[in-house]
């Protein structure tokens, strides 16, 4: 557990001792209550009235302090919160977005950066701030008990020490249950993310009802495991009660026995009971901050240690004019969907990758693109392949947010740059509108719009290698003829998969590779 805080709060070490500052502030909240009330009883038992309200003033100053501590140590603890929210899921969205987790399931994602998170900083953030209050609130406290009168003082905190047993027995049971509502609310996430992506499915075939009632059952499976979670920390959190309450009771019976013998003034008892409770109670509230960290243990444990997936193998660096090399070539995600591949590219080359649906040319892309990681053989390319490569996806992705962002994709680009670009692609009309903000609600673009915004976009990186993954797919012939030209006229490499090429286009091609089914014989490669 230390270990895991040291992790979370290193980079913020000034704001922690901020804030432990301004709790060591407000701790001494559990001394000055219990004296003014102890000596005032006293001076008013003994009809010393100066006394008492020069106590009283005085108390009305200390409370004027401690409000302070207080507004102090709840701003601190708000900051808090937030830096650590900006570190996890910066550190969630960084993570996901290494090319070793492309594969991974984005709900798995979008579950830890909106959810986790937000149980961490109740759970375990808020929780923390509290224990070490708690913990200065009784060691203060605990002093003064000792200086007033050590021997009853150690019978009320040593009483007050029970509560603290039940965490010991409580925290592996805590932790099942948190573990269970997780893997709960993971599949149900996933269920929905699946049932929201697939509305034109359900509405094609009337599957409301089904998907209606597959999304209920796992509601209500993960809602019954946060029932059990919460259910488990309630009655830890009663049992620590209920030891209170004994706690609490034993020694004040004493403290009265020794008041009607004369050995320990009214003023004294009061001073020692109020006081014990600000050192019981914070022992108790320890206790359950204490089961509300082990309970976000996982939480936080499954977001700090959130690896990308094993990095792929250091790749051999290609001698000029060879910018790609391909040596029994495996590609896939689990298992090889071809026969392995053996190819050189050179520069300026343009290759056509072909073969039926399920052969792994998207793969084989995605692959050659660094998205996925080879599963055998050898993949060698020219340095700095990563900041070469331009990619036209199959299905390209619109950002929410202005034609100039989805464009430039956040880097900065002239006006006039961003307006010729466009005209080349034929998207001449978008012209005026860069700031216009597009997306699904705002300006939805077509089909063949969005393939022409993804051509303009890899123009703009202006890379020495193009990857096109149908990039002529469902156009229409004046639009496929016009990005046709501008493949051709590339001026770098070009590694292009299409499906269906005129014979005259695909004879402009320098190679040709076919690719096959992996059961179905070996792919070839066509001069």
């Amino acid at each position: 557990m230390l270990q895991l805080i040291r992790h979370l709060y290193r980079p913020h070490r000034g704001l922690v001792v901020a804030l432990l500052l301004a709790a060591l502030g407000l701790s001494f909240d559990g001394i000055v209550q219990p004296y003014v009330i102890g000596h005032f009883t006293d001076a008013m038992t003994t009809r010393h009235l100066a006394t008492g309200l020069r106590l009283l003033g005085l108390w009305a100053i200390a409370l004027v302090f401690l409000t302070a501590f207080q507004f102090g140590f709840q701003l601190l603890l708000g900051q808090n919160r937030r830096a650590l929210n900006l570190d996890l899921r910066q550190h969630i969205a960084k993570i996901a977005l290494a090319p070793a987790n492309a594969t991974r399931s984005v709900s798995q994602f979008t579950a830890m950066a909106l959810n986790e998170v937000k149980q961490i900083e109740a759970a375990f953030v808020d929780a923390l701030a509290w224990l070490l209050f708690c913990l200065m609130q009784a060691i203060v406290t605990f002093t003064f008990i000792m200086v007033t009168n050590w021997r009853l003082g150690l019978l009320f905190v040593g009483f007050g020490l029970l509560p603290t047993i039940i965490s010991r027995f409580t925290s592996k049971w805590l932790q099942a249950g948190t573990s269970a509502w997780q893997a709960a609310n993971q599949r149900y996430t996933e269920q929905l993310e699946e049932t929201l992506s697939a509305r034109p499915l359900i509405r094609t075939y009337q599957l409301a009802p089904t998907m209606l009632h597959r999304l209920s059952v796992s509601l209500h499976h993960s809602e019954t495991r946060y029932f059990r979670m919460n259910l488990r920390q309630n009655v830890a959190s009663m049992l620590v009660s209920l030891m209170y309450d004994a706690a609490f009771l034993l020694p004040l019976a004493l403290g009265a026995v020794l008041v009607a013998r004369g050995q320990l003034t009214i003023g004294a008892l009061l001073t020692l009971n109020s006081a014990a409770d600000r050192v019981t109670t914070p022992l108790v509230n320890m206790a359950q901050y204490y089961n509300r960290l082990v309970s976000a243990k996982p939480l936080v444990t499954r977001v700090l240690a959130t690896p990308a997936a094993k990095p792929p193998r250091a790749l051999a660096i290609t001698a000029p004019p060879i910018v790609l090399a391909l040596q029994a070539l495996e590609v896939g995600y689990t298992t090889p969907l071809t026969q392995p591949l053996t190819l050189t590219v050179t520069a300026q080359e343009r290759l056509l990758i072909q073969g039926p649906s399920g052969t792994g040319k998207s793969t084989l892309l995605a692959t050659l693109a660094g998205t996925l990681v080879p599963l055998g053989g050898e993949l060698m390319h020219a340095a700095n392949w990563a900041q070469s490569v331009a990619l036209v996806a199959q299905t390209p992705f619109l950002f929410h947010d202005t034609l100039r962002f989805n464009l430039g994709l956040g880097r900065s680009y002239a006006d006039p740059e961003l307006q010729a670009v466009l005209h080349q692609v034929g998207l001449g009309t978008l012209t005026p509108h860069l700031d216009a903000t597009l997306g699904r609600t705002e300006r939805p673009l077509s089909g063949g719009e969005l393939k022409r915004l993804e051509v303009a976009r890899a123009l703009l990186a202006k890379r020495s290698v193009l990857l096109v993954d149908e990039g002529l797919s469902g156009l229409d012939d004046a639009t496929a003829a016009q990005l046709s030209a501008l493949f051709r006229a590339y001026p770098g490499t070009v590694i292009e998969v299409e499906h269906h090429v005129p014979a005259a286009t695909r004879a402009q091609f320098d190679q040709v590779l076919v690719l096959t089914p992996r059961d179905a014989g070996s792919s070839q490669k066509l001069p």
